[in-house]
């Protein structure tokens, strides 16, 4: 976050919180290696253009080869500077917060009242998870329906048969035993 909103934040998260346990906050002042890394570029700039002056006079490619080599190690060395400018700039402009949270565990007490109210989490309409919910319900509906088809044919499909034989005997014989007129 930009620092210049950081005791905003503090106080916010402050106010959130029913009891603060430990607050810690730390900085480093990096004005001094900030001068200092100034100083060192201006130096490397100014050796730059000390070096850029040789490689036009060289003469031969050996020269110009040892001053081309001596420029890029200084301007290696100008890059890396500003590099390391850049990110104390951007870590000066913006601070980090970094919050524990744990939950407040009441105390029993027998007199102890609640003295605030928890909030109650909001129910949202999930229709996907009621479908899958419902699917479930249909699907293990449609399986005992079928276990019980399977058990009925295999537990009383034996009687069921020795009843219809003997009631097919029953209507045989009574066939057999009428008279034709």
């Amino acid at each position: 976050m930009p620092s210049e909103e950081y005791e905003t934040a503090i106080r916010r998260l402050r106010g959130l919180a029913i009891r603060v346990l430990d607050e810690n906050a730390s900085g480093t002042d990096v004005t001094d290696l900030y001068v200092d890394l100034e100083s060192r570029l201006r130096n490397l700039e100014a050796t730059e253009i000390r070096i850029c002056a040789f490689l036009d006079k060289a003469t031969t490619v050996e020269e110009s080869l040892q001053v081309n080599q001596e420029l890029s190690e200084i301007t290696a060395q100008i890059e890396e500077i500003k590099g390391k400018m850049n990110y104390l700039k951007d870590r000066s402009a913006y601070s980090t917060i970094t919050v524990h949270l744990s939950p407040q565990i009441p105390t029993p007490t027998p007199t102890a009242t609640p003295t605030t109210t928890p909030t109650p989490t909001p129910v949202v309409w999930r229709p996907d998870e009621t479908y899958r919910s419902a699917s479930r319900v249909l699907g293990g509906t449609m399986r005992a329906i079928g276990n019980a088809v399977i058990w009925t044919v295999v537990v009383l499909g034996p009687f069921l048969v020795l009843v219809a034989l003997v009631v097919w005997l029953g209507i045989w014989m009574r066939r057999k035993g009428r008279k034709p007129d």
